[in-house]
């Protein structure tokens, strides 16, 4: 299981989403099986992302373009 991954000031929201695990330290590149980025950093949180992996945006025109094999998705909520 992946770690959460969001500010210190955070945890107790990311944990209530039901995190197990949390960091708030860095990432390295490829190491993610998936990224929701709610924070719109694109290509930033993509890069996160293992290959193979998922990434999902928030926003439609913030998505970044598919590379090695992750899959795009996009969350819109009504």
């Amino acid at each position: 299981m992946q770690p959460a991954l969001a500010r210190e000031d955070d945890e107790e929201l990311v944990r209530s989403f039901g995190a197990a695990r949390f960091t708030g330290g860095a990432v390295e590149a490829g190491n993610l099986d998936a990224v929701l980025d709610a924070a719109v950093l694109g290509e930033r949180a993509l890069a996160w992302v293992r290959g193979g992996g998922a990434y999902a945006g928030v926003i439609p025109q913030a998505l970044p373009a598919p590379e090695r094999g992750v899959r795009g998705r996009l969350v819109l909520v009504p």
